[in-house]
């Protein structure tokens, strides 16, 4: 395993309107406002936007379009949302996925997901509008790591895979059970 400079974006926008050990990968998870690559604020407006459309009423050919920059490009990613009480954020839903989406469809798609299917947690109301932060992660560069501790909290998220095990141990012994001779004897 092998330590990189992962990179990947955060940012946070407000409502205005195979071995036996497991392969650990890595990719930064730093909240930032910006991004050489990515215009998260923009990202964030865009999950506000569809979360607000999907709230009032999903009018037909109205939905918001995903028009920042590499809208149509691939990547994992993930969409949180934190909801403002007492000072503090607290979570009300993250849900994304590891597989590469097209970020205008996955943001859309984990918007939704995030905001009304995080089991966790009820669905997101439009009472709550005014008090949510929404979070945008964009994961790049997965790189294998040295060492189960080459991360630091705060700087890198990890992803742990487990390899797949499958044993088989011959005859299934339970179907043998059936045709004992101590069933005949039930009826004594």
């Amino acid at each position: 395993m092998r330590r990189g400079a992962p990179s990947m974006g955060s940012s946070s926008s407000s409502s205005s309107s195979s071995s036996s050990s497991p392969s650990m990968m890595t990719t930064t998870t730093t909240t930032t406002t910006t991004c050489s690559r990515f215009d998260l604020v923009a990202m964030c407006r865009y999950c506000f936007a569809c979360l607000e459309w999907y709230l009032d009423g999903a009018k037909p050919h109205s939905e918001p379009q995903a028009l920042f920059p590499c809208a149509n490009e691939a990547f994992p990613l993930f969409v949180t949302w934190k909801k403002e009480r007492r000072g503090h954020l607290e979570l009300r839903g993250c849900i994304g996925t590891f597989s590469a989406i097209e970020l205008g469809e996955g943001l859309r798609e984990f918007t939704y997901r995030s905001a009304f299917r995080d089991g966790r947690f009820d669905p997101i109301e439009v009472s709550e509008l005014p008090r949510l932060v929404c979070g945008v992660s964009v994961l790049t560069d997965f790189e294998l790591v040295d060492d189960l501790f080459d991360w630091e909290i705060g700087v890198h998220g990890i992803r742990i895979e487990f390899p797949l095990v499958v044993v088989v141990d011959g005859e299934d012994d339970k179907d043998d059970d059936d045709d004992d001779d101590d069933d005949e004897n039930d009826d004594d």
